[in-house]
């Protein structure tokens, strides 16, 4: 018999030792609706004179990259979100007396000693990666959809024959939640000049729709003693932050106008959504304190003109209002039910 979708289980663990995997046990389920994880071994064939046709090769490089793909939740993905952020406020604050807790997780100047591993059952085996480094995301939705959350991975190689976690292991991983996904219904989008006051309910603006695009450029370097693997990846460059945001209609020339003036802006996106207990929900919030226009476009069509925009998300050095201490291009805020700090 073949193995279907339904039956595909994940776990993520951060790890302390590259190139050392770590067991995946409870609560490290993690709910994806595919990944594109693949292995690619160089070969090197010989190529010497005097050699019509090769007669031998050796393997080279071995490559594995790709992606984690998933919906977006108020609950369950907070290593993976820590990760690839690279910072945490610390241990969560718990609200009153429930069990509700708030943090934060921020951008690190650097990802060093930051990663995990992650195993995949595909029920015939399980799929074992042993270091994974979280070098970005991207996170979209439409109205009327779920959230979604595209994870950019780099690990250093792929073990379908795992000791550490294989079949028999994989019996111990379970779910801290499988609910509460994040729907587009439920954001709530703030956007003024950086300059102004304190976001507030004038602020609200209406998209169809929205993508924050965030890439780590993180190399890993191919040395003596690792098989022929990667070392754990590091900076390579500048991270790459953008949002965009979809319109549907086309009013006014506001942004344009801000696009041709350079007219710095700030912004919250904010999803609020089930009751945990009291007076608490969960909450997902993003805060950009500094936003550049990079375009703004009135899309010539023969339906309805849309109206998409695209920012450049920047570090700032002082603060806006509203803001207080939020110095890098973006923020994550949230009230969950996880009690721990997820990277320590």
């Amino acid at each position: 018999m073949g193995v279907s979708g339904p039956e595909i289980k994940a776990g993520v663990k951060k790890a302390s030792a590259w190139a050392t995997p770590v067991a995946c046990g409870a609560n490290n389920g993690v709910l994806l609706t595919g990944d594109n994880l693949k292995k690619a071994i160089e070969s090197i064939l010989d190529d010497s004179l005097g050699m019509p046709f090769s007669e031998q090769r050796d393997m080279g490089q071995v490559k594995v990259e790709g992606s984690l793909n998933a919906f977006m939740r108020y609950d369950g993905l907070d290593t993976l979100i820590a990760l690839a952020m690279g910072a945490t406020g610390g241990a969560p604050t718990q609200q009153g007396t429930t069990t509700a807790y708030a943090q934060k997780f921020t951008l690190s100047d650097i990802l060093d000693g930051l990663f995990a591993t992650v195993a995949i059952n595909k029920k015939v085996n399980v799929f074992e990666y042993p270091s994974v480094k979280v070098s970005g995301w991207t996170l979209r939705a439409e109205m009327g959809k779920p959230v979604e959350i595209d994870f950019d991975v780099i690990a250093d190689n792929e073990d379908f024959n795992s000791s550490i976690n294989n079949l028999t292991s994989f019996a111990n991983v379970t779910y801290f939640e499988k609910e509460n996904r994040i729907l587009m219904s439920q954001g709530v989008f703030r956007l003024n000049d950086k300059s102004g006051a304190a976001l507030a309910d004038g602020d609200k603006v209406y998209p169809s729709g929205f993508e924050l695009s965030y890439k780590r450029k993180v190399t890993g370097a191919y040395i003596v003693g690792q098989s022929n693997r990667i070392d754990e990846p590091q900076t390579d460059g500048l991270p790459e932050v953008k949002l965009k945001l979809t319109f549907p209609r086309y009013t006014a020339t506001t942004y344009l106008s801000a696009l041709g003036s350079d007219t710095r802006k700030k912004m919250d996106i904010v999803f609020t959504g089930s009751l945990i207990e009291a007076t608490y929900y969960r909450t997902f919030k993003l805060q950009f304190p500094h936003l550049a226009l990079l375009n703004a476009e009135a899309v010539t069509d023969k339906g309805q003109v849309k109206h998409p925009l695209e920012f450049e998300c920047l570090a700032t050095p002082t603060a806006p209002t509203g803001m207080t201490g939020i110095l890098k291009p973006f923020q994550v805020d949230v009230i969950n039910r996880q009690s721990s700090n997820v990277l320590s």
